[in-house]
C-alpha cells in the first residue's frame, strides 16, 4: 500500500501543470548547460522533441536558457535548433497522421541538428562531427520517449516493457554524460545492463483475485466540453444590430426577383448592408421606420421603398412580440447562460472524482486475455450495460492487430465481438472491443428543397452511441432555405454531440431546447423527429416535437406514429411525445418531413406506396409533389430504414 501511495504521489507531481513543468524546465536547462567536452551537446534538443506537447513551452525555455548562458557558436546553434523544433511540433500538434508516426519526434530532433550543423559548416564555423551529433540527437530523443513510457507504466501499476527499459538506461546515460562526463556515463550503462534482468523495475501490482478499479469516467467530462463549446457559441439578444433578423425577410421577398437587384445588391452589397445597419439602429431606439428615414443610398436605389417600409415594420412588430413572449417565459438570459457554465464545471468535477457506474469487471477474463496483447499493454475486461462484454485497454507503439484477442475472447466467453475501435494516445493506441449487436440498419434518404431555394431547411443525421443505439434525427427549421437549414443543423448537431458524449435522451433534449431558446434570433426553433433503436434488443423509441407522422411497416401492416407536441426552442419546457415498440428483422421505418405529410392529415396514396417494399425515398417524394400540387410548396424529406438481422 505504501508503495502504491508513493507511485500515486510521483504521478501527481509528474503530471501536474506546475510541478511537471518546473521539473522539465530544470531538466532541460541542466542538459543544455552541461558541456563535458567543452562544447554544447544535442541532448536538450532531444528532450524537447520527446516531451508531451503540453510541456513543450517549459522544455523550450529551459533548453534555450541553458544553451545561451555560456554562449559560444555551439550554444547558439542548439538554441536555434530547439526553437525550430518547437515551431514544427506546434504546427503539427493536431495532425493525426503525424501523431501516428512513431519516428516523427526522433527524426525531427536529428533533422534540426543536421540542418544547424550544416549551416555552421557552410558558414566556416562548424566542425566535421555534425553527422555524429545528428545520430546522437535522434537516438537520445527515442530514449527519452521510451523512458517516459517506463515512468508512466510504473506510476500506473504495470510492469514496464523490456525495450522501454533499454531506452530508460539510454536516457540516464545521456543525462549522466551531459552532467558528469564520459566515464560516469559508461558506469551508468554498465549498472543499467546489470539491473535490467532483475525485478527491481517491476511495479506493485494488485494481489491475484483482487479486481482492478474501473477506469476513470470520461463521459461527464465530454458532456461538459460540449456544453462549454455551446455556451461560447451563443450570444444574447442585444449583442448587435437586428439587420439580419428584421430586414432579411423583406429583402428576400421584395429584392430577390426585382429587376433592379443587380444595381443595388449586385454592385453595392456592402453599401446596402450599411444602410440596413443604420435602419436597425433607428428601430433599436424604439422609433417607427418611415420612408423618409431610409438612408440616401438605399432610397435612391430602391424602387419599392413603400413596400419595403411596410414589410420591415411588420417584421419588427413580430420580432418584438416574440421577443417579449420569450422574455416573459425565460427571465434573465444572463442567469441562464451562467447556469450552463456552472453545470459544465460541476460535470468536470464529477468526471475527475466519480467512478464508472453499471460496470462489472471480470479479472479472470482479463488475466486470461492479457497475453494476447503486445508487452507493456493494459487490458480491462468488463460487463457494461445490459450485461454486454466490453474489452478496453492500451497498447504502446504502433497500432496493434487485435484479431488474436478477439478470437480468444469469443472462444472463452462464447460471445461474438464487433471490430475494435482505435484512438491515438500518447505513445500508443487506446482500443475498445464491444459485443456485436443483434441487428443492423440500412438507411436511404432523399431531401428535396423548396422550389426556388438551393438549400433545404430539413436536416437528417444518423449516428451510433456508446451503448450501441442507432439514432436517426430529422429536423425541420422554421421557414425555408438557408435560414431554416442553419436552425435544423444546429438542432441536429447539438443533439448528436450530446448523445454521443453520453448524455441521456431526456437530458440532451432539455439542453437542446434551452440552447435554441437563448439564441440570437427569436425564431430559432425546429421540429424534432428522433428514432432511437437498440441494436441488441430491437426496442424502438420515437421522440417527436412538432414532427410529421412516421410509419412502421411490417409486411402489409402499417403503424402510424403521430404527435401534437410543439417544436423545440418555442417554450422554456420541452414536452415531446414518446412512442415505444419492439421491431424485428424485415421491418421498415419511414420518417417524413411536414412538406410530405403534415401532422393530422390522412396519408392516402402515400401510405399505400409506403407498403411497397421496393419503393424508394425519391419515388415517394415525386408522388407527393403530384398529390400536393395545390398546397404551398415546402421542403420534402423522406428517410427509410430497413431492420436486418446480423
Amino acid at each position: 500500500m505504501e508503495q502504491r501511495l508513493t507511485h500515486k504521489r510521483f504521478e501527481q507531481l509528474w503530471s501536474s501543470p506546475l510541478t511537471g513543468a518546473a521539473i522539465r524546465l530544470a531538466f532541460c536547462f541542466g542538459l543544455a548547460y552541461g558541456r563535458p567536452l567543452g562544447v554544447a551537446l544535442p541532448f536538450s534538443v532531444a528532450l524537447a522533441a520527446a516531451v508531451p506537447i503540453r510541456m513543450l513551452l517549459p522544455a523550450v525555455v529551459g533548453s534555450v536558457a541553458g544553451y545561451l548562458v555560456l554562449g559560444g557558436m555551439s550554444g547558439i546553434r542548439y538554441a536555434a535548433a530547439v526553437s525550430v523544433l518547437a515551431g514544427v511540433r506546434l504546427i503539427f500538434r493536431d495532425s493525426r497522421d503525424v501523431a501516428a508516426v512513431w519516428w516523427f519526434e526522433p527524426t525531427l530532433a536529428a533533422t534540426v541538428t543536421l540542418s544547424t550543423g550544416l549551416a555552421l559548416v557552410f558558414g566556416g564555423d562548424g566542425g566535421q562531427w555534425f553527422w555524429l551529433e545528428t545520430l546522437v540527437a535522434g537516438l537520445a530523443a527515442q530514449s527519452f520517449i521510451m523512458a517516459q513510457r517506463v515512468l508512466s507504466e510504473l506510476t500506473g501499476g504495470s510492469t514496464p516493457d523490456m525495450r522501454n527499459c533499454v531506452g530508460l538506461v539510454g536516457a540516464i546515460c545521456a543525462t549522466v554524460f551531459s552532467v558528469a562526463g564520459p566515464a560516469a556515463a559508461i558506469g551508468a550503462a554498465a549498472a543499467g545492463a546489470m539491473l535490467l534482468p532483475a525485478r527491481t523495475l517491476r511495479a506493485a501490482v494488485p494481489a491475484k483475485g483482487t479486481p482492478a478499479p474501473p477506469p476513470a469516467p470520461v463521459r461527464t467530462k465530454r458532456v461538459a466540453d460540449v456544453l462549454r463549446d455551446l455556451t461560447d457559441q451563443l450570444r444574447t439578444r442585444g449583442d448587435g444590430p437586428l439587420s439580419t433578423e428584421v430586414f432579411s425577410p423583406a429583402v428576400e421577398r421584395l429584392c430577390k426577383n426585382c429587376k433592379q437587384n443587380h444595381r443595388c445588391w449586385g454592385a453595392n452589397y456592402n453599401t446596402m448592408m450599411d444602410c440596413l445597419t443604420q435602419m436597425s439602429m433607428l428601430l433599436r431606439r424604439g422609433a417607427d421606420l418611415a420612408e423618409c428615414d431610409l438612408p440616401q443610398p438605399f432610397a435612391s436605389a430602391c424602387v419599392k421603398r413603400a413596400e419595403f417600409v411596410l414589410e420591415a415594420a411588420a417584421e419588427a412588430r413580430r420580432f418584438e412580440e416574440v421577443s417579449r413572449f420569450r422574455q416573459d417565459g425565460l427571465g434573465d438570459i444572463g442567469v441562464l447562460r451562467e447556469q450552463y457554465r456552472c453545470f459544465s464545471a460541476v460535470l468536470d468535477d464529477l468526471g475527475e472524482a466519480a467512478e464508472e457506474e453499471d460496470v462489472v469487471p471480470d479479472p479472470r477474463l482479463t488475466e486470461r486475455l492479457t497475453p494476447c496483447l503486445p508487452p507493456g499493454s493494459t487490458l480491462q475486461a468488463e460487463y457494461a450495460r445490459q450485461g454486454k462484454l466490453r474489452l478496453s485497454g492500451y497498447c504502446p507503439g504502433v497500432r496493434p492487430d487485435l484479431r488474436r484477442l478477439s478470437q480468444m475472447a469469443a472462444a472463452v466467453s462464447g460471445r461474438h465481438l464487433s471490430p475494435p475501435d482505435f484512438v491515438r494516445a500518447e505513445g500508443g493506441w487506446e482500443f475498445t472491443v464491444g459485443e456485436a449487436a443483434s441487428f443492423t440498419v440500412s438507411t436511404r434518404r432523399h431531401i428535396s428543397p423548396c422550389p426556388g431555394e438551393r438549400v433545404a431547411g430539413d436536416t437528417v443525421r444518423d449516428f451510433r452511441t456508446e451503448d450501441r443505439k442507432y439514432v436517426t434525427v430529422l429536423s425541420d427549421g422554421m421557414g425555408a432555405g438557408g435560414a431554416a437549414s442553419r436552425k435544423s443543423r444546429m438542432a441536429t448537431d447539438c443533439l448528436e454531440k450530446l448523445m454521443q458524449a453520453g448524455l441521456g435522451r431526456e437530458s440532451a433534449l432539455r439542453v437542446l431546447n434551452s440552447a435554441l431558446l437563448i439564441g440570437a434570433e427569436p425564431e430559432v426553433y425546429a421540429t424534432l423527429d428522433v428514432a432511437v433503436l437498440d441494436m441488441y434488443t430491437g426496442e424502438l423509441e420515437f421522440i417527436k416535437a412538432g414532427a410529421a407522422p412516421s410509419f412502421i411497416v411490417r409486411g402489409d401492416k402499417v403503424t402510424r406514429v403521430d404527435s401534437r407536441a410543439l417544436p423545440a426552442g418555442l417554450l422554456p419546457v420541452l414536452e415531446p411525445e414518446v412512442y415505444r415498440c419492439r421491431v424485428q428483422a424485415g421491418d421498415r421505418i419511414v420518417m417524413l418531413s411536414d412538406g410530405v405529410l403534415p401532422s393530422g392529415e390522412q396519408a392516402g396514396e402515400i401510405e399505400t406506396l409506403i407498403k411497397n417494399p421496393d419503393v424508394t425515398p425519391k419515388a415517394l417524394v415525386s408522388l407527393t409533389k403530384k398529390v400536393r400540387e395545390s398546397t404551398p410548396p415546402d421542403d420534402m424529406t423522406v428517410v427509410m430504414m430497413t431492420i436486418e438481422k446480423m
